[in-house]
């Protein structure tokens, strides 16, 4: 009977358990939005895309990391093994990395834009947008393995063939990772200079202060949730990232087994933490999650148990916004449409 290391048996217990539960917050996230008709909009959708790569990534390449570099099993070794598992590898990290760019972009447009956006954002240009991140990205992985073909050891270890794709492709990687980071960046900037000329907006239009501070909430509490969420994936890609191209190109696998483990764990936290961080920074999220789990199969709507409170809240928008009206009647701009205010708080 072969005998582990302590290292090989904590990788045997961990990794498990971060799969199942990346794998139950993701499908609770995708539940959601196909149990609740209300929940298909267009940035839940984008949400559940994410969601998907994140479950296909704790379904599939957890058990073959798990074959490959922990067990080490005899006949999973080889070139096709090899380019099999880099390829689900090299897909997920694309498909997290363009995913966080458009949520990113997603946020910025519809502060940048405001009701412009709201009226041309649709589900069925949101799938579109789904569609094309899939197409890009699982082009681009097999142009990837494509320019990899060529390398040739025979009946070597997925390790020493993933070893030599990732030493060929390392420039390749580095770039996407620069791309990808810069790119936050610059977005992040202007998601925080749009937030402060919208706080300049509102106050040169003299909005109600109820009306005004539900508009700018709505747009911080979705920016910050996003943001919070692409920082703890390029924390959890580290690791990873660092060893991929940091590592010594000759260095004993033996040696790397603690580094590569903790780099893939990483990777699984990730996973699992964007349904945790949703659940944390939504009260809707968790209300709908108690429904959800009440009746996973039945057909009632939802049913938001803070309805009254936000009927309230819109009744008071609007009678500080008719209030202020009275005050000010040479100044129209002064109150919005009472529409948007039913947007902002029947939408919370």
């Amino acid at each position: 009977m072969q005998e582990y290391s302590s290292t090989t048996i904590s990788v045997l217990v961990l990794l498990p358990l971060l799969a199942v539960f990346a794998v139950a917050g993701n499908m609770l996230v995708l539940g959601i939005i196909a149990r609740f008709k209300k929940f298909r909009t267009f940035p839940n959708i984008l949400i559940a895309n994410l969601a998907f790569m994140d479950l296909l990534r704790a379904l599939i390449e957890a058990p073959m990391y798990l074959l490959w570099s922990v067990l080490n099993v005899a006949w999973f070794t080889g070139k096709t093994f090899a380019i099999i598992s880099l390829f689900v590898t090299r897909l997920c990290l694309h498909l997290n990395t363009v995913s966080m760019l458009v949520l990113l972009v997603n946020v910025s447009m519809a502060i940048a834009l405001d009701l412009k956006y709201f009226t041309w954002k649709t589900n069925e240009k949101a799938m579109k947008i789904v569609l094309i991140e899939w197409v890009v990205c699982f082009g681009g992985t097999i142009l990837l393995s494509w320019f990899d073909s060529d390398i040739d050891l025979q009946d070597a270890s997925v390790f020493s063939y993933r070893r030599a794709f990732l030493i060929k492709s390392k420039m390749v990687l580095i770039v996407i990772l620069s791309v990808f980071i810069l790119t936050t960046i610059a977005i992040g900037v202007l998601v925080f200079f749009l937030i402060q000329r919208k706080k300049r907006q509102r106050k040169r239009l003299n909005l109600p202060r109820l009306q005004g501070q539900a508009r700018l909430q709505l747009d911080i509490q979705a920016s910050k949730t996003v943001i919070i969420t692409v920082l703890a994936f390029l924390v959890c890609y580290t690791p990873p990232l660092l060893i991929a191209i940091l590592g010594p190109p000759k260095a004993d696998p033996i040696k790397l087994h603690f580094p590569r483990h903790i780099a893939f764990l990483c990777t699984l936290l990730s996973s699992g933490s964007n349904p945790g961080i949703l659940c944390f920074r939504a009260k809707r999220f968790r209300r709908t999650l108690k429904q959800l789990l009440q009746d996973p199969f039945g057909k009632t709507a939802f049913q938001d148990t803070e309805q009254k409170e936000r009927s309230k809240e819109n009744v008071t928008c609007k009678n500080a916004c008719e209030a202020e009206k009275d005050k000010e009647r040479n100044d129209p701009a002064a109150c919005s449409s009472n529409s948007y205010i039913d947007e902002i708080v029947n939408t919370g």
